[in-house]
């Protein structure tokens, strides 16, 4: 036993508090606090929670939390101060968070000492809302997990992590695999686009061509991620040292400076590591995999999950009993006030915006967690240096008379430096290792000079010129490596990769004059290339348990695009566009995001062909994109011409003008069915139990059907604008929170300005949203119209009363909204005309508002999985949609629409692309006939990508799996580790996604 409570103690106790628990209300639930209390009180195993640490030293977490239901009947509260906690019935003074539970069940759930409820699903699921610091409930929910676990004698195995142990069961897992696909691949004769490659569709090469790459992919299959806390115990402790608000001479602290020399400690004092087999150098965590904590974002959601995250269903972590100390004594308490969210709150004064964002059924707002979906300038150091680009910095520096751009050209030679020494530092450990393995004698010959290359090309790169492949490639995974470190990596993308690695391909190819030396050259850029996109996988995104729920599968989603046109408008598809391509068919990864660009009669026919063979053998990707309506609809934005032709997708589908434009293109999804409910509730939510929205009227006063579409825009107007002003205070919370100026140093505009991205540095300048539903709400307004106010089958009232009742009472009803309504992508006119009336709408409200540094606001359709998620959350629709099933994702026409997936097309590519500039994702689920040969499937799948983009469809994704598979999936996962699927914008493997997601996914039209 511990010490503090004898065994007996501890079995009454226990006996005690379960007698209390299972009839708990009332007085019930004040004698469960206290007996919680005492349990904490007498055992200094548990007290030990009530503290913080810091050098060292104990410092007491004084907190105060008032808890009471809907309805006023029970009171109660937990006071801890110097301590000790106390508990009971009744109110406590001045208290840090203020907890509304729904009735006496949820107080019983969350307080419960034996299986305590997540308090973020809680707030999910809005039986939980609060007032105040959230991560004060969130270190209370680890409390109650650690009650539970002390009393509960629950102690967890020790577990070894990556090696050997993970290749072994990757290559079980995938040699099992039923979403290998081993078919014969299409071979290509030479192309115009392609300079060197005799077949672009490099159909004789296949993984086992490449066993290293083969065991690296292995290994990340048969892993599973840790958490690491090198990055975070970093930060922190250099924040404790040098201040975060001020030095420890008082003086006020310049944000930017504080943040580039945070980030240069961090730099210079992150373990430099190079993994076995890896060919390039450098880890961005001690793991393998590795989950980065950022805590000053939005980390500190975790806390109450610190005891349990192994255990968890979905995407459980390892984590060390180390390191979850030091996540809750020394990293979380220290940010509990700084993080970004909590600024916002203090700063502000808790505005509305912000407690409707934290009721999450309404939206979601990405900038409480990142603000990376951008794409920085990687051209401007592979041609120039890290070394060149201070030259320029310190230049500016000299001419400067003005402190807060003078701070700026200091903070961004700060974050220079720190780059350049961890290469230096890489470059050390490379050549220390080779040292080591050349006295094994001959046996390691070929690692060694394999790491004496990689001892050249880090003391070479990022800080000068990249002058071969390899160097270019080790030139951008060392500053992606930095940059996120310094910026959550949520949509941190690549860019035009193949077309800013050709010139480096074809000056080392055209030195080869031997056609067996160019096929190994050909070889050695697949490998390199493979083993970057691996190097991509090495690291996971710290999502708690109800991240699952939310965007489930998700992982950092870094774009990579290829494609497309050139700055001139020529085609820009070379020989490493087919490269990546290769690379993408071998390995069916989620990351990176692959999203390819087609330009019509300007890309060539076998591309596209080759796009959609890639997406038959993957299953998933890449996403593929109309290039001429996108780049039409950047000009319309008021990009240049050559800026708009220079575009690459961040994050899931969104377009960024690349090292030149700041987007944050996800700052926000926005639940369109939530202004839907709250019109047929006269602005109250009928999940949240109060009016969010203005009263637009009741059922009875709606005599036309214009009425209540009217009443409908004002609701979405509205969550719109609520949601904008949410996205600017949080703006100016990442202006003194977390300002980035290693990114900023990358982005053109900044250096020339002297001032951070945050600061609206970026040359372009703009935020962009993502509405989630509206093919939901489109459906639901045509069943309105129709049997409403056209056909009178039903009164609005009683039509209310039906989907309160979920239709049940009301079946005859319910067929006809669902089955014999117009819906959008059925091939009727009037839903499409109903959607372009709303996209253009939606155009001008957030066209119509100005972000916090100055640019416009661009709205999208697709939905990452909050279609799933905010369906859940949600009621019965008049489209003759059931309550809690999932929305239609992105932009995509529902299942029952059409029996024909050109009445499908016709209705997506009907959409105004202008009105859409922060793009769609239009899923399509596709799979052969049976007996139906590879490439006559592939050929199907072209002619249809191909008519879809000639009549003006702006993006489209495949699913190239059958429903039958995905089901066998759900019932056998440990056949299908690697199978891949689209979302609605990303990619993630079927059997770590929610059972309400794969059902979706599931559920979707099917067409041959």
């Amino acid at each position: 036993m511990k010490p503090g409570l004898c065994s007996q103690e501890v079995s009454f106790m226990i006996e005690v508090i379960k007698a209390i628990e299972e009839k708990a209300t009332g007085a019930g639930l004040s004698g469960l606090l206290a007996g919680m209390s005492l349990g904490f009180n007498l055992n200094p195993v548990l007290r030990r929670n009530f503290y913080s640490r810091e050098d060292g030293k104990y410092k007491p977490f004084d907190a105060r939390f008032q808890f009471r239901d809907e309805n006023g009947k029970i009171e109660l509260f937990i006071d801890i101060t110097d301590g000790k906690m106390k508990a009971g019935a009744g109110k406590v003074s001045r208290p840090h968070l203020t907890a509304t539970l729904r009735d006496a069940g949820i107080f019983r759930r969350f307080f419960s000492p034996t299986n305590p409820a997540d308090p973020l699903n809680l707030m999910l699921d809005n039986d939980l809302t609060l007032s105040g610091n959230l991560s004060y409930i969130a270190r209370l929910g680890h409390l109650m997990e650690a009650f539970r676990r002390e009393y509960s004698g629950v102690r967890e195995k020790k577990e070894k992590s990556g090696g050997a142990g993970a290749i072994k069961a990757g290559m079980e897992a995938l040699n099992s695999s039923r979403a290998e696909r081993d078919i014969k691949r299409i071979k290509c004769e030479k192309t115009p686009e392609c300079m060197f490659l005799d077949d672009p569709f490099l159909s004789s090469r296949s993984l086992k061509d490449f066993p290293r790459i083969a065991e690296m992919r292995a290994e990340f299959f048969g892993g599973r991620g840790e958490i690491c806390t090198e990055r975070p115990r970093l930060i922190t402790e250099y924040c404790r040292r040098h201040g975060f608000e001020k030095d420890p001479q008082g003086r006020v602290l310049d944000p930017v400076l504080r943040q580039a020399e945070a980030l240069r400690y961090l730099m210079e004092n992150k373990a430099a590591i190079i993994r076995d087999r890896n060919l390039l150098a450098g880890t961005t965590t001690t793991k393998m995999p590795g989950v980065i904590v950022f805590p000053e974002l939005a980390a500190t959601g975790i806390w109450p999950e610190l005891l349990t995250m192994r255990t968890r269903v979905m995407n459980p972590y390892r984590i060390s009993p180390a390191d979850a100390d030091i996540l809750n004594m020394e990293i979380f308490p220290y940010w509990s006030e700084r993080n970004v969210r909590e600024w916002t709150r203090t700063n502000f004064g808790s505005p509305r915006c912000q407690e409707l964002d934290e009721r999450w059924v309404l939206y979601f707002m990405w900038k409480t967690a990142a603000l990376s979906h951008t794409i920085p300038d990687y051209p401007a150091v592979l041609s120039r240096g890290l070394i060149d680009i201070k030259g320029e910095v310190e230049e500016k520096l000299g001419a400067c008379t003005e402190e807060k751009s003078a701070n700026f050209y200091k903070a961004s030679m700060a974050v220079i430096d720190g780059v350049i020494n961890y290469a230096g530092r890489l470059s050390r450990k490379a050549g220390e290792m080779a040292a080591r393995l050349e006295l094994r004698g001959t046996e390691m010959r070929s690692r060694v000079r394999e790491l004496r290359d990689m001892e050249r090309i880090c003391r070479k790169v990022p800080a000068k010129p990249a002058e071969t492949l390899h160097e270019a490639l080790q030139s951008i995974w060392i500053l992606k490596i930095a940059l996120h470190m310094e910026n959550m990596n949520a949509g941190l993308s690549f860019g035009r990769f193949d077309v800013w690695l050709q010139p480096y391909f074809k000056k080392e190819i055209s030195e080869i004059s031997s056609h067996r030396k160019r096929e190994e050259y050909v070889n050695r850029a697949i490998e390199l290339t493979a083993s970057f996109f691996l190097q991509c996988n090495d690291h996971l995104p710290l999502v708690p348990d109800v991240g699952n729920r939310l965007f489930g599968g998700s992982s950092s989603d870094m774009a990579l695009t290829v494609g497309g046109v050139d700055r001139e408008g020529k085609s820009a598809v070379c020989d490493m566009t087919y490269v990546i391509l290769k690379v993408a068919e071998m390995l069916t990864l989620r990351d990176p995001n692959l999203n390819a660009r087609y330009y019509p009669g300007v890309n060539s026919i076998e591309y596209l062909r080759r796009l959609c063979e890639v997406n038959v053998i993957t299953g998933s990707t890449p996403s593929i994109h109309n290039d001429k309506a996108v780049v039409e609809t950047l000009i319309n934005q008021g990009f240049a011409q050559e800026d708009a032709r220079d575009w690459g997708a961040t994050g899931c589908v969104e377009p960024t003008s690349c090292g030149r434009h700041i987007g944050h293109t996800n700052c926000m999804l926005l639940n369109t069915v939530a202004a839907l409910e709250m019109a047929l509730n006269n602005g109250l939510h009928p999940l949240l139990r109060e009016q969010v929205g203005p009263r637009t009227g009741e059922m009875d006063s709606f005599v036309k059907y214009e009425n209540f579409l009217n009443a409908y825009k004002e609701q979405l107007k509205y969550l719109i604008h609520q949601s904008i002003d949410y996205n600017n205070y949080l703006g100016h919370a990442h202006q003194y929170v977390h300002p980035t100026p290693l990114l900023s140093s990358l982005v053109q505009g900044c250096i020339d300005k002297g001032r951070d991205v945050t600061e609206g540095g970026a040359r372009y300048n703009s935020s962009g949203a993502a509405l989630v539903s509206l093919v939901d709400v489109v459906d639901s307004l045509m069943g309105i119209k129709k049997a409403v106010f056209e056909e009178k089958i039903v009164s609005f009232n009683d039509l209310k009363k039906a989907l309160e009742a979920d239709f049940k009472g009301y079946e005859p009803l319910h067929a006809k909204l669902a089955g014999k309504m117009p819906k959008f992508g059925s091939g009727a006119e009037e839903p499409e005309k109903l959607a372009r009336e709303l996209v253009d709408y939606i155009y001008r409200e957030y066209q119509s508002r100005k972000n916090y540094r100055g640019g416009r606001y661009t709205s999208g359709f697709w939905s990452m999985s909050n279609h799933v998620a905010f369906g859940t959350l949600s009621g019965a629709l008049p489209s003759g949609r059931k309550r809690g099933k999932a929305f239609t994702p992105g932009i995509t026409p529902s299942a029952s629409a059409s029996t024909s997936l050109m009445d499908n097309m016709r209705a997506v590519a009907s959409l105004d692309s202008l009105k859409m500039p922060n793009n769609i994702a239009f899923n399509v689920k596709l799979s052969p006939s049976p007996g139906e040969p590879h490439q006559v499937f592939v050929d199907h799948a072209t002619a249809y990508a191909k008519t879809y983009f000639e009549t003006g469809g702006m993006q489209i994704q495949f699913n190239m799996v059958t429903s039958q598979m995905l089901k066998d999936a759900m019932e056998h996962p440990e056949n299908y580790r690697n199978l891949m699927v689209r979302i609605s914008g990303y990619n993630a493997y079927f059997v770590e996604l929610s059972r309400d997601m794969q059902i979706e996914l599931i559920e979707r039209a099917e067409y041959r």
